[in-house]
């Protein structure tokens, strides 16, 4: 599984590194891959997340996932995670949220994603 961030290719851990109070973040996981796919995040990817984050929050349909990112409080933060069938519609409105700490995009096929559009956003 490919993996992309917009800013820099840190690392989830890397990019929280210097924050010790990592109960104000969620991962939140959106794919809309997920009944095709039937698995989309393994017991161990999410055994190695939990290592660092302790709330996942998984999600397959958009509508749903920026439902949940809205009702958080301001002062908790999010990493989503979405995969590269995402519409940029959708991370164009997300990204703005205060509560969106950080987004990464990642492709099954190792295809490049395109940087372009990407580059606009800084998280």
């Amino acid at each position: 599984m490919g993996l992309c961030h917009s800013s820099n290719s840190l690392t989830i851990e890397q990019s929280l590194n210097h924050d010790k109070h990592l109960d104000i973040y969620t991962v939140v996981w959106l794919d809309n891959r997920i009944k095709k796919s039937k698995k989309i995040i393994s017991p161990q990817q999410q055994q190695q997340l939990r290592t660092i984050i302790n709330d996942i929050k998984i999600f397959e349909n958009e509508n749903d996932c920026e439902e949940y990112i809205k009702q958080m409080s301001e002062d908790e933060y999010i990493i989503l995670i979405i995969n590269d069938q995402i519409e940029e519609k959708f991370i164009s409105y997300i990204h703005n949220l205060q509560q969106i700490f950080s987004i990464y995009i990642y492709s099954s096929n190792k295809i490049n994603i395109d940087q372009q559009w990407i580059n606009q956003y800084n998280k």
